[in-house]
C-alpha cells in the first residue's frame, strides 16, 4: 500500500513538474524581463526553458559619436536601460551595435540567437540566415523582420542611429564612431538600410543607438518555479509520512 501511495503521489509531482517546462505563458526570461512567444526560429518548435534569446531597444535619449571608445557608447546604452520602466531591462547587461575603428559592431554586441524587440517582435533569427543581424542573404543584404524602433520604454522612437557600420557590422573605413563623419543607419524600412543608410554626418550631431542585450536563457515564471518546488516539498513529505508509519 505505501509503495502505491507513493507511486500515485510521484506521478502527480512529475505532471505538475512537467507542464510548466512547456507552456509558453509560465515562460519568462532573467529577472522577470520578456521572453519571445511563439515559434523558435531556431528550432521551430514553441519556446521552452533552456532556449536562448537576445533583445533590442534604441535609445530613447541621444548622443554625439565623438568617442572612440566603444565603452563610452556601451555606458550609454546601459544607463538609457535603467531609466525603463519594463521589467528586467534595468537588470540586464546590453551593448551598442555600434564600431569603433579599433571595435567592429559584431563584435561587441555579439548575437548568437534569435533577436527581439521589447515587443516581442522579432527582428532577427540570429548572426546567421536569410534574416540576421549582421548576417547577410545571398543578396549581399541583411534584412529585418520588423523595424528596429521600439525604445527601452516599449515606444516607437526616432528614424535614424549612428553605427558606424557596414551592412556585415563591420566598421565602416573612416565612418566609424569617432570619427570626424560617422555612418548612421535609417529605421524607414527593414532593409540593409537600418545598419547603412549609406551616408553620414558630423560626429557632433545627437543620434539615437541600437542596444542589443546579452544572450538571455528562457526561464519558468517565479510562479511556476514556486510550484514545483511545492510539488516536490509535497512528494517528499508524503513519501515520508507512509514510509514512517
Amino acid at each position: 500500500m505505501r509503495k502505491i501511495v507513493t507511486l500515485v503521489v510521484a506521478v502527480v509531482g512529475m505532471a505538475v513538474l512537467l507542464s510548466p517546462l512547456t507552456a509558453t505563458a509560465d515562460l519568462t526570461g532573467p529577472y522577470g524581463i520578456m521572453a519571445p512567444t511563439g515559434t523558435n526560429p531556431s528550432t521551430g518548435e514553441e519556446w521552452k526553458v533552456g532556449d536562448t534569446y537576445h533583445l533590442h531597444f534604441m535609445t530613447d535619449d541621444q548622443i554625439q559619436a565623438t568617442s572612440s571608445d566603444i565603452s563610452t557608447y556601451n555606458s550609454f546604452v546601459n544607463a538609457q536601460a535603467d531609466l525603463s520602466s519594463l521589467t528586467g531591462v534595468s537588470d540586464v547587461t546590453w551593448y551598442c551595435a555600434g564600431s569603433t575603428s579599433s571595435t567592429d559592431a559584431r563584435d561587441n554586441a555579439v548575437i548568437s540567437s534569435p533577436l527581439y524587440r521589447l515587443d516581442d517582435t522579432l527582428l532577427a533569427d540570429g548572426a546567421t540566415g536569410t534574416y540576421g543581424f549582421y548576417g547577410t542573404d545571398t543578396g549581399g543584404r541583411s534584412d529585418l523582420h520588423a523595424s528596429p524602433d521600439i525604445d527601452q520604454h516599449g515606444n516607437e522612437g526616432y528614424w535614424r542611429f549612428w553605427t558606424g557600420s557596414n551592412p556585415d557590422g563591420t566598421g565602416a573605413t573612416s565612418r566609424q564612431l569617432g570619427a570626424n563623419n560617422v555612418r548612421y543607419g535609417s529605421i524607414e524600412n527593414t532593409s540593409s538600410q537600418w545598419l547603412d543608410d549609406y551616408n553620414y554626418e558630423s560626429n557632433t550631431a545627437e543620434r539615437s543607438l541600437h542596444a542589443i542585450s546579452e544572450e538571455l536563457t528562457v526561464v519558468p515564471e517565479p510562479a511556476s518555479a514556486l510550484l514545483l518546488v511545492a510539488a516536490l516539498g509535497g512528494i517528499g513529505f508524503l513519501r515520508r509520512k507512509f514510509v514512517n508509519r
